[in-house]
């Protein structure tokens, strides 16, 4: 496909929202552009609306998330099951916390929900964060603060070196994918053996400070999750902000902290899908693969359950 003319899937971008997602014209679409997508956006195009929501503009990057949204728009872009749940959530917060914000989609999506709110989004690749701030201006948001740091349980030195995954990486999400510090990872090791790994080094956050007065809090930092949260275990308690965070596979030490903070606290844990929030028992936690059962990655902690909103 590579060889036709992008003019071509035009008409298939601009009118797949509109089509019913049980029809067959739909599956077919849909698959179609699950392979266009790979072209990438058509170089000509310095920024785009979502097809299905356009008031939500991005600019045009080398990356994974930018492909899918301009192709597929937020329904069927990048976790869906998140997104009506973070939006939700922040037009009721007053102070807003992202951690891992990557190229900004989540950014501009909670800032445009909550133009009341302080929103911090914290992302420490400087090419991530440059694309981040470009989507912030691009989106006319003047409440969000973009932060270039890495964000630590503890400020041990100024400054932190971060590992970025080369083309052997499992995932792509974005110009620098799934960025891992060395040394303080349950997913990634100290000593990549992939040659095309490369290494950057950024200023030091500490979560301690960052979360001075923050009502909710969003992690997506691909393994970091327990080195960050676990020294602000009593301020987490005391404060309980809502949470989302990622909770991969293979993560027991970060699953035992959520464990042991939802013992302390009165947090709920709930798995978001499109249609609704799932309560999760905190026993299943040791043990449930939120890809394989739920399909999505991201578990949010909560004790503001409102009754009108859908629940399983």
């Amino acid at each position: 496909m590579k060889q036709l003319p992008a003019g071509m899937f035009t008409s298939l971008r601009t009118t797949f929202p509109a089509l019913a997602p049980t029809s067959w014209q739909h599956r077919v679409q849909r698959r179609i552009l699950g392979v266009v997508r790979h072209r990438g956006v058509p170089a000509d195009v310095e920024a785009f609306a979502l097809i299905d929501n356009p008031e939500v503009r991005l600019v045009n990057a080398d990356s994974y998330l930018v492909d899918r949204l301009y192709w597929f728009g937020e329904r069927y872009g990048y976790e869906p099951e998140v997104l009506r749940w973070w939006r939700l959530y922040c037009s009721r917060s007053t102070s807003i916390l992202e951690l891992g914000a990557n190229i900004g989609y989540f950014t501009v999506q909670g800032a445009k929900a909550a133009p009341q709110a302080r929103y911090v989004a914290v992302e420490p690749h400087p090419g991530c964060a440059g694309v981040c701030r470009e989507n912030v201006r691009l989106n006319g948001l003047t409440n969000v603060e973009v932060v270039e740091a890495a964000a630590v349980g503890k400020v041990v030195t100024p400054s932190v070196t971060l590992i970025t995954p080369g083309s052997r990486s499992r995932d792509h999400y974005a110009q620098a994918p799934c960025t891992g510090y060395v040394g303080r990872n349950e997913m990634y090791p100290d000593d990549p053996d992939d040659p095309s790994c490369g290494f950057v080094t950024v200023p030091a956050a500490a979560l301690s400070d960052l979360l001075d007065g923050v009502d909710l809090l969003k992690m997506d930092v691909e393994g970091q999750e327990f080195s960050i949260l676990s020294p602000a275990f009593d301020q987490l308690a005391a404060a309980r902000p809502t949470m989302f965070v990622e909770l991969l596979d293979d993560t027991p030490k970060l699953r035992s902290f959520i464990s042991a903070l939802c013992a302390a606290t009165d947090y709920r844990c709930f798995v978001p899908t499109p249609e609704r929030l799932i309560p999760l028992p905190v026993s299943d936690l040791a043990s449930v693969s939120l890809a394989s059962e739920f399909d999505t990655r991201d578990l949010i902690l909560t004790r503001d359950i409102v009754p009108e909103w859908s629940v399983a």
